[in-house]
């Protein structure tokens, strides 16, 4: 079962709480781009570039049903 919106989370809590659009932005490519196996998703760090990644990214960790995180950056 695909994820939605209220399976994205933010750590800390108020990244872009102040920034709706950015937020809803954010979130909706965590949607798009999550793994089928994965039951929720934390957004660690929002838009920046980064020395292993010069690209902007968000870096986002997803879950499984054994609580089995993958981490990826979303562009």
């Amino acid at each position: 079962m695909p994820i939605t919106a209220s399976d994205v989370y933010f750590n800390p809590a108020n990244i872009y709480s102040k920034r709706s659009p950015i937020r809803a932005q954010v979130v909706a490519l965590v949607i798009a781009a999550t793994p089928t196996i994965a039951l929720y998703a934390i957004v660690v760090n929002g838009w920046h570039r980064s020395r292993t990644d010069k690209r902007n990214h968000i870096t986002v960790e997803w879950y499984d049903a054994n609580n089995r995180m993958t981490r990826d950056h979303i562009v």
